[in-house]
Protein backbone atom coordinates (compact mmCIF):
# COMPACT_ATOMS: atom_id res chain seq x y z
CA UNK A 1 0.00 0.00 0.00
CA UNK A 2 1.25 3.70 -1.31
CA UNK A 3 1.88 5.39 1.87
CA UNK A 4 0.07 9.00 1.81
CA UNK A 5 2.68 10.91 3.05
CA UNK A 6 5.24 9.49 0.94
CA UNK A 7 2.93 10.09 -2.21
CA UNK A 8 2.48 14.32 -1.08
CA UNK A 9 6.15 14.57 -0.71
CA UNK A 10 6.55 12.99 -3.93
CA UNK A 11 4.11 14.82 -5.61
CA UNK A 12 5.31 18.25 -3.71
CA UNK A 13 9.08 17.36 -5.34
CA UNK A 14 7.71 17.25 -8.57
CA UNK A 15 5.73 20.87 -8.27
CA UNK A 16 8.90 22.21 -7.12
CA UNK A 17 11.03 20.90 -9.64
CA UNK A 18 9.17 22.44 -12.51
CA UNK A 19 8.40 25.99 -10.12
CA UNK A 20 12.21 26.15 -9.76
CA UNK A 21 13.09 25.38 -13.84
CA UNK A 22 9.93 28.03 -14.45
CA UNK A 23 11.51 30.76 -12.07
CA UNK A 24 15.00 29.85 -11.53
CA UNK A 25 15.67 28.37 -14.57
CA UNK A 26 20.16 28.77 -14.33
CA UNK A 27 20.33 27.64 -11.32
CA UNK A 28 17.80 25.05 -11.54
CA UNK A 29 19.49 23.69 -14.89
CA UNK A 30 22.92 23.88 -13.16
CA UNK A 31 21.50 21.49 -10.54
CA UNK A 32 20.53 19.02 -12.94
CA UNK A 33 23.46 19.42 -14.79
CA UNK A 34 25.06 17.77 -11.60
CA UNK A 35 22.43 14.86 -11.20
CA UNK A 36 23.32 11.04 -12.09
CA UNK A 37 19.87 10.24 -12.12
CA UNK A 38 19.27 7.03 -14.87
CA UNK A 39 16.71 7.75 -17.28
CA UNK A 40 13.84 5.06 -16.17
CA UNK A 41 14.39 7.21 -12.28
CA UNK A 42 13.50 10.53 -14.31
CA UNK A 43 11.11 8.85 -16.54
CA UNK A 44 8.99 7.12 -13.43
CA UNK A 45 9.29 9.90 -11.18
CA UNK A 46 9.16 13.17 -13.07
CA UNK A 47 7.72 12.46 -16.67
CA UNK A 48 5.71 10.16 -16.19
CA UNK A 49 3.11 11.94 -13.88
CA UNK A 50 3.64 14.75 -15.80
CA UNK A 51 2.72 13.78 -19.01
CA UNK A 52 -0.69 11.96 -17.45
CA UNK A 53 -2.22 15.44 -16.80
CA UNK A 54 -3.14 16.57 -19.91
CA UNK A 55 -5.14 13.27 -21.06
CA UNK A 56 -6.69 12.38 -18.03
CA UNK A 57 -7.79 16.43 -18.02
CA UNK A 58 -8.88 15.80 -21.42
CA UNK A 59 -11.00 12.64 -20.45
CA UNK A 60 -12.83 14.33 -17.20
CA UNK A 61 -13.60 17.88 -19.20
CA UNK A 62 -14.95 15.58 -22.45
CA UNK A 63 -16.94 13.65 -19.80
CA UNK A 64 -18.31 16.66 -17.42
CA UNK A 65 -17.94 19.62 -20.31
CA UNK A 66 -18.06 18.27 -23.53
CA UNK A 67 -15.91 20.45 -26.25
CA UNK A 68 -18.36 23.57 -27.27
CA UNK A 69 -18.63 24.47 -30.38
CA UNK A 70 -19.69 27.23 -32.90
CA UNK A 71 -22.89 29.07 -31.89
CA UNK A 72 -23.17 27.77 -28.65
CA UNK A 73 -23.40 24.26 -29.77
CA UNK A 74 -21.63 21.55 -27.49
CA UNK A 75 -20.84 17.63 -28.34
CA UNK A 76 -20.33 15.20 -26.28
CA UNK A 77 -18.14 12.85 -27.41
CA UNK A 78 -18.75 9.04 -26.11
CA UNK A 79 -16.93 7.45 -23.29
CA UNK A 80 -15.06 5.04 -25.68
CA UNK A 81 -13.96 7.90 -27.89
CA UNK A 82 -12.73 9.99 -25.25
CA UNK A 83 -11.25 6.88 -23.24
CA UNK A 84 -9.23 5.88 -26.52
CA UNK A 85 -7.87 9.50 -27.28
CA UNK A 86 -6.81 9.73 -23.80
CA UNK A 87 -4.58 6.02 -23.75
CA UNK A 88 -3.81 7.33 -27.55
CA UNK A 89 -2.52 11.11 -26.29
CA UNK A 90 -1.03 9.24 -23.07
CA UNK A 91 1.13 6.88 -25.13
CA UNK A 92 2.06 9.34 -27.90
CA UNK A 93 3.34 11.64 -24.60
CA UNK A 94 5.86 8.74 -23.55
CA UNK A 95 6.77 7.93 -26.70
CA UNK A 96 7.57 11.68 -27.70
CA UNK A 97 9.73 11.84 -24.48
CA UNK A 98 12.32 9.17 -25.42
CA UNK A 99 12.54 9.55 -29.29
CA UNK A 100 13.26 13.58 -28.57
CA UNK A 101 15.91 12.45 -26.30
CA UNK A 102 17.41 10.04 -28.81
CA UNK A 103 17.29 13.10 -31.58
CA UNK A 104 18.69 15.24 -28.88
CA UNK A 105 21.76 12.60 -27.89
CA UNK A 106 22.44 12.82 -31.58
CA UNK A 107 22.75 16.70 -32.44
CA UNK A 108 24.33 17.07 -29.23
CA UNK A 109 27.17 15.89 -31.07
CA UNK A 110 27.19 18.86 -33.97
CA UNK A 111 26.77 21.24 -30.62
CA UNK A 112 30.43 20.29 -29.50
CA UNK A 113 28.62 17.95 -26.98
CA UNK A 114 29.14 14.67 -25.56
CA UNK A 115 27.01 11.53 -26.23
CA UNK A 116 25.55 11.33 -23.18
CA UNK A 117 21.66 9.38 -23.67
CA UNK A 118 21.30 9.90 -19.34
CA UNK A 119 22.17 13.50 -19.90
CA UNK A 120 19.48 13.92 -23.07
CA UNK A 121 16.87 12.80 -21.54
CA UNK A 122 17.11 14.54 -18.50
CA UNK A 123 17.40 17.76 -20.27
CA UNK A 124 14.37 16.01 -22.89
CA UNK A 125 12.59 15.34 -19.58
CA UNK A 126 12.63 18.45 -17.63
CA UNK A 127 11.97 20.30 -20.69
Amino acid sequence: MVDKNELQAHADGIMTRAKNILTAPVETWEVIAKETDEPMQVFLKYALPLIAIGPIATFIGGLVFGYGGIFGVTIRPSFTFLLSTMITTFVLGLLSVWILAFIANLMSKQFEGRDDFAAAFRLVAYS
